[in-house]
């Protein structure tokens, strides 16, 4: 999790099945209620986790790996949490 301005806190957490999890994002108001729909942040198709997420301002980024086979790819999604 990261602080945001406002109150407010971006969540990110792995999720799945061994072999097929998925990164998952929800941006969390004040009262820590979920402000909006969870977002899917990893590949659909790819197994991803070991995620961490860094804040500044409105702006996070989502930093986890996803699997190739034998090895691991670090990847990245930026969002505005306004």
């Amino acid at each position: 999790a990261t602080g945001l301005p406002k109150g407010r806190w971006f969540l990110q957490w792995t999720e799945g099945v061994s072999g097929k999890r998925q990164v998952r994002g929800q941006l969390l108001d004040r009262d820590l209620a979920a402000a909006g729909d969870a977002l899917r942040l990893s590949p659909e198709s790819a197994n991803s986790g070991q995620g961490v997420v860094w804040a500044e301002g409105d702006r996070v980024i989502s930093m986890f790996l996803v699997s190739t086979g034998k090895t691991h790819e670090l990847w990245a999604q930026s969002l505005s949490c306004r």
